[in-house]
């Protein structure tokens, strides 16, 4: 009996046929036909048949497949190779870096470097170079070289971690450090006017003949250069005085006075200001010291106490 079957039947399904017209039927009556549907494949001469069709695409695109993901393998490979050449390139440049930071480090902190890095070692002062010859912070005599005495007149002493002057009487009271002689210089060291009337720097001084350079401020904001032969009761010549808006006025304050000399030219510094320079040839060479000047009101009073510390000296 011909029968219709429908498009889309599917193999194993089962079709309800009527017997009369063998049309499949939607129906659960009775008295029709079941047919289980099975379907085969045959081969047509000249083709593959379709088992090996389906293999020979799936090897295929399985090749396609695996092209493209070994390509992003090497893709993935050469990206990390390239990471690490970055990471360790920059480790490298960064290494040579902090070391060649290090190596300028080291050399700004050399005593006797002419860099003008603004460290302790350098010479803050035109034309600045130089060698340090003299690091002292002027905290303990015990090994210093600064001379220490004291009397009736005045006196010369470490007290409380730094070095006192002091002149009870009118005149001057000076101490050297015998440390270093020198002609050219820059020399510096924090002053502190605890009373009294003016203290400073004491240059190219000879302390057997009594003969120096003293350069000086007051806590009046006054400052001056005077030369001193033979410890006459004052000086043998006032080369310069003035007024100066550098320097901290006032008793207890601290100033950073400073002498550069070159040649027959001495300039004043104060705070790193320059405040005075003379021309003199009075004394070319000799040690660096420091001094407290008096003068006495008319009923006796008026002593002076100078308070100093970290004094360095750069030969020229």
């Amino acid at each position: 009996m011909p029968m219709q079957v429908p498009p889309g039947i599917h193999n194993g399904q089962v079709l309800r046929i009527d017997p009369q017209s063998g049309r499949p039927v939607d129906t659960n009556a009775t008295g029709v036909l079941l047919l289980t549907i099975a379907v085969s494949t045959q081969e047509r001469p000249g083709l593959p048949a379709a088992p090996e069709a389906q293999t020979y695409i799936s090897q295929a695109n399985r090749a396609q497949i695996a092209r493209p993901q070994k390509a992003g393998r090497g893709r993935a490979v050469l990206l990390i190779a390239l990471a690490i050449i970055v990471v360790v390139s920059g480790g490298l440049g960064f290494f040579y870096f902090t070391r060649s930071n290090q190596a300028i480090s080291t050399r700004s902190n050399t005593p006797g470097s002419t860099t003008t890095t603004g460290n302790a070692s350098d010479n803050p002062y035109p034309p600045h170079g130089g060698t340090l010859v003299l690091n002292d912070t002027l905290q303990d005599g015990t090994h210093s070289s600064w001379r220490q005495e004291s009397d009736t007149f005045g006196a010369c002493q470490f007290i409380q971690g730094a070095y006192h002057v002091t002149m009870t009487l009118q005149g001057l009271e000076y101490c050297f450090s015998r440390a270093v002689s020198v002609s050219d210089f820059a020399y510096q060291a924090q002053v502190v006017i605890l009373k009294g009337s003016s203290a400073g720097l004491a240059v190219r001084g000879n302390p057997d003949a009594k003969s120096f350079y003293y350069c000086y401020i007051g806590p009046d904001g006054s400052y001056g250069i005077n030369v001193y032969s033979n410890q006459s009761d004052g000086p043998t010549a006032r080369l310069s005085a003035g007024i100066s808006k550098a320097i901290h006025q006032g008793g207890g304050q601290s100033n950073i006075v400073a002498v550069v000399a070159r040649g027959a030219m001495l300039e004043l510094y104060v705070n790193m200001q320059r405040v005075t320079s003379v021309t003199t040839n009075a004394y070319s060479s000799g040690n660096v010291g420091a001094a407290a000047y008096s003068l006495l009101s008319a009923d006796g009073s008026g002593s002076t106490e100078a308070v100093f510390s970290n004094a360095e000296v750069w030969k020229l």
